[in-house]
């Protein structure tokens, strides 16, 4: 306020776990939807070129099929987060490993063991193949259980902890 010392009217405590919550929802959807509209522009470019407006669906569908993974990441980053907040820069280096490995993993001959560490060798090839669920719901069961690790770890946390 003018003339005066900020006080609690102009920020209202919240509590730790909401204001985590809401940085996360911000995290999925925003990834969510990057996703998506990227899949439908890559889909309307593809129609426009071969004259088939039906493209922009399919692929917009196929694009969806990344978001998964996409919230393996984000929950990797939160439940590092979370649980070691000094070791929250270390989540760039597996988002590095991620795409290291889906783009050099089969030229580098990389164990199979060792392609199976990234979320996103395990979206169906859509839309070459039909859609499995499993392997989604999985990915969706992982990203859950990373998100609940973040939210326990930050919520037992020190308040001054960093």
């Amino acid at each position: 306020p003018p003339g005066g010392p900020r006080n609690a009217a102009w920020a209202p405590p919240r509590p730790r776990a909401r204001w985590a919550g809401s940085h996360v929802a911000v995290a999925l959807a925003g990834s969510a939807l990057m996703v998506v509209l990227s899949g439908l522009a890559m889909g309307a470019t593809y129609g426009i070129a071969v004259g088939d407006a039906g493209e922009a669906t399919r692929l917009t569908g196929a694009a969806a099929s990344f978001v998964p993974p996409v919230w393996v990441a984000v929950g990797l980053a939160f439940s590092v987060y979370g649980l070691v907040p000094r070791a929250a820069a270390l989540t760039w280096g597996a988002l590095g490993m991620f795409v290291v490995i889906g783009l050099f993993g089969q030229l580098f001959d990389l164990p199979s063991w060792l392609m199976d560490v990234s979320p996103f060798q395990h979206v169906p090839q859509v839309p070459v193949a039909d859609a499995s669920p499993g392997s989604s719901l999985g990915l969706l069961a992982v990203a859950a259980g990373l998100l609940v690790a973040g939210f326990v770890g930050f919520r037992r946390r020190d308040a001054g902890a960093a």
